[in-house]
């Protein structure tokens, strides 16, 4: 019986031994595992602060009149974006240069801003006439005229309603509506003076006959002609 009750008490100590190493080895793997999900959430937020800068302001570079090329690449040494949006034409400006920028330059913005680009074209854009001749007054055609970009030069003026565009001419030739010219271009406008003559009112006054004149004056007995 002695040697039954010893092995039940070695059995006993067996199990508690086993009970304590498992509550160990659970502890020690919840605190592994802590320690690892800590270390994740550190290197995670660390690497996503580095990435992008958090916090971190760029000066904006000026642009203004540098090549699309040496453009894009200053903005993308800052980590800033370049993206060509619109181009205009200046003819004193060298062509296919950076004419204006959508942010200011010295401005502070973060990393990964899209710095919108207007670039300075080769060529001058077209533009199509609209159709003012014969149709509007010189206010309205001037209105229409320099909205689109172009230029008004010395007008010529001809018989015809006061402040009526006749016609348009480029060059000295006449152009009509639809026709394309480049942007930029002198426009003469032909205008009447305000002396025009109307057929109708021709037609109205009557016309006196010399002959009949001197045979009515001559039926009055009066002497036409003494010698």
């Amino acid at each position: 019986m002695a040697n039954e009750g010893k092995d039940n008490s070695i059995k006993g100590d067996n199990r508690r031994k086993k009970k304590n190493f498992l509550t160990r080895k659970i502890f020690v793997n919840l605190l592994t595992m802590g320690i690892i999900c800590a270390l994740t959430i550190v290197l995670a937020a660390t690497g996503l602060k580095w990435y992008t800068r958090h916090g971190e302001e760029i000066d904006v570079p000026d642009l203004k009149g540098l090549t699309i090329a040496r453009a894009v690449e200053k903005l993308e040494e800052k980590g800033l974006i370049a993206t060509l949006d619109d181009s205009v034409y200046v003819k004193n400006q060298v062509p296919n240069t950076i004419y204006n920028q959508s942010i200011a330059p010295g401005s502070h913005v973060k990393v990964g801003r899209i710095i919108h680009l207007t670039i300075n074209a080769s060529q001058p854009p077209m533009i199509s006439i609209p159709d003012i001749a014969d149709n509007c007054s010189v206010r309205e055609a001037t209105m229409k005229l320099t909205v689109l970009g172009l230029k008004l030069g010395t007008q010529e003026y001809i018989n015809g309603e006061k402040d009526w565009v006749y016609a348009i001419k480029v060059n000295g030739k006449n152009v009509s509506a639809g026709d394309r010219i480049p942007y930029g271009s002198t426009v003469t406008l032909v205008v009447g003076d305000g002396t025009y003559f109307d057929s109708d009112f021709e037609d109205d006054i009557p016309v006196s006959n010399s002959d009949d004149i001197w045979e009515e004056e001559d039926d009055t007995g009066s002497d036409i002609n003494p010698l």
